[in-house]
């Protein structure tokens, strides 16, 4: 393909695979300690006596009523108990199918593959009517009365631990890592770092959906980061999806690790479309300092694979690309862009030709920044799209990294004196892309506001609509910090957005969407104490006999806080777990 670069094999670190192997063991001892001493605690005779001894965001042990259970766990939330999962007795085991019964289930299911569509219960999926993973083999029934096998016995099987009704313990994410939530087939992906995390060491989290509105979840692995002491969310990892046919990885994992002592970018694949099937971390960079990791395929050809990612802090970072073109299997790292206290969400365009970039400089910065937009072909080339080419090959060594706030095109510009974030971006219909933002007078986020941008890609203009006032201040501890608890695009001309006030202690989420001139709102939750913010809504990624197509879904997925400061003082200390809605709902 013109302007492909061909990319070198990696290498294999062995000094920093030995050291995140310790880290991994360390963290894995920690774990096993924690469960020795949760075995260790009384089996209370009721939900009621099990919260008396225990606080917020513990977890006890209550007697069951079935002889096949030595005890339900629970989690105290708020002071409600939440069914975590059941531990089998002894007699509860030995009932289990041996290996024989195992064999025989396995030889009665087909083994399907990641183009092929699940219904799996999550809000927004169609039900099934019965599961089983009583085994090695995860055995699904849908109303037809067929039956599909998604772990292969052969690979690698991780240990699951099981999240519902709708909500994910301990979890966040990033607001500039993509994609975090994917939908292939009726079967729904997400990634997360640990929260709170455990001796700084944090679990990197990869979710799946399964039956009865539930998530099983496994970790891949840990983060580390030193500099603070607090596993940071820079870290998350991004899941791609390829649902071609014969696809070699349905299920890819990359992630940038960016702590002082650990500066890698580690990938991980699955041969199916379960997660756990997951293989081992391999290292496809070593490069220091990089996080933001974003992914995508080309469409038409995904043996092609590109990789964003920033380089650097706030102050002199710049963004790089790593490239595939044989499936993952090695990479090559380009400069792409460079502007201080730079920002970047980039995203595939409906069109096939190549992938939007829309950026904006941080509001730490001495200048205020206009939201910019570029465009970057498949085949390297960096354009305008009202002044056409501003780099012709960014895969050729004579390329300069770019200022695309200066080459861009504006899509806002924000009043004087004022300061903006970029929250969403997404390219809803063809040639509409969608940008949210918010914006707000100098360090006065309580008079600040939500607005979105449409920008037409093909006659280029951009549409404003107007805004909705931003209720209440900054969602970090004190409301010092102009972070705030966002939103994210949901559909044409639809939003979901979070609030949090500081002076009442109550977060807010809704969803809002424009008819007649208006934004209607409809809310979702409204929480005492506890601070709403960073929802994500899916990406539904498909193939459509020729290409992979990326649309919007309906499941959304949004951080609910707990404990201390309503569970987010900073990025660095949080603890938060992820709730699952259908935006069809509301």
């Amino acid at each position: 393909m013109s302007g492909s670069p061909l990319a070198p094999k990696a290498r294999k670190i062995d000094l920093e695979s030995a050291v995140q192997g310790g880290f991994d063991i360390l963290h894995g001892a920690i774990e096993e300690l924690e469960s020795l001493q949760f075995e260790a605690d009384p089996i209370y005779d009721s939900t009621a006596d099990g919260l008396a001894a225990t606080s917020d965001g513990q977890q006890f042990k209550v007697k069951s009523a079935f002889q096949n259970i030595l005890y339900d766990v629970y989690d105290n939330d708020g002071g409600t108990a939440v069914f975590y999962r059941s531990r089998p007795s002894i007699s509860g085991l030995d009932e289990k199918a041996d290996q024989t019964e195992v064999d025989a289930i396995q030889a009665s299911v087909d083994v399907i593959d990641s183009a092929l569509e699940l219904s799996d219960v999550l809000p927004g999926v169609a039900d099934i009517v019965a599961s089983s993973d009583d085994s090695a083999v995860a055995s699904y029934t849908f109303a037809d009365g067929s039956v599909v096998d998604v772990l292969n016995p052969a690979w690698p099987s991780r240990e699951v631990t099981v999240h519902t009704p709708s909500v994910i313990r301990n979890m966040m994410w990033s607001w500039w890592v993509e994609p975090r939530l994917a939908q292939m087939g009726n079967r729904i992906y997400a990634t997360g770092v640990e929260s709170p995390a455990t001796d700084e060491l944090g679990a990197l989290w990869v979710v799946q959906s399964i039956a009865g509105g539930a998530w099983e979840r496994v970790s891949i692995g840990t983060v580390r980061e030193v500099s603070e002491g607090f596993v940071d969310d820079h870290d998350d990892s991004a899941i791609m999806l390829d649902p071609s046919p014969g696809a070699k990885a349905p299920l890819r994992i990359i992630q940038r690790d960016h702590s002082e002592t650990l500066s890698h970018t580690r990938q991980w694949v699955s041969e199916t479309s379960d997660i756990r099937n997951i293989g081992d971390a391999a290292f496809i960079s070593t490069t220091t300092d990089w996080s933001y990791t974003q992914g995508f395929y080309e469409p038409g050809d995904p043996e092609r694979i590109f990789v964003l990612g920033r380089r650097g802090s706030n102050d002199g970072g710049n963004w790089y690309l790593l490239v595939s073109n044989d499936g993952g299997e090695f990479y090559r790292e380009f400069p792409l862009l460079s502007f201080d206290y730079g920002y970047v969400k980039m995203f595939p365009a409906r069109n096939g030709s190549g992938l939007h970039l829309v950026c904006y400089v941080n509001p730490s910065a001495a200048v205020p920044s206009t939201i910019a937009h570029l465009v970057l072909s498949w085949t390297g080339t960096l354009s305008n799209i009202a002044t056409g080419t501003v780099a012709a090959d960014v895969f050729d060594p004579a390329y300069t990294p770019v200022d695309p706030i200066v080459e861009g095109y504006e899509v806002h510009a924000p009043a004087s004196g004022n300061e903006l974030r970029l929250m969403d971006a997404v390219e809803v219909s063809l040639n509409r892309v969608h940008v949210l933002y918010a914006e707000w007078p100098d360090g006065d986020t309580d008079s600040g506001y939500y607005s979105l941008a449409v920008l037409n890609t093909s006659s280029p203009g951009v549409t404003d609509y107007a805004d909705i006032a931003l209720h209440g201040n900054g969602i970090e501890a004190g409301g010092a910090s102009d972070y705030i608890s966002g939103g994210c695009i949901i559909g044409d001309l639809a939003l979901c957005l979070a609030h949090w006030d500081e002076t009442t202690d109550v977060g807010t989420i809704s969803t809002y969407r424009y008819g007649g001139g208006t934004w209607t709102e409809a809310e979702i939750e409204t929480a005492q104490g506890r601070k709403l913010f960073r929802p994500i809504c899916v990406q539904k990624v498909s193939w459509d006999g020729s290409e992979i197509v990326h649309d919007l879904g309906t499941t959304l997925l949004y951080l609910r806080g707990k404990g201390a400061n309503g569970g987010y003082t900073d990025f660095y200390v949080h603890a938060t777990d992820a709730v699952a809605i259908d935006t069809e709902d509301f």
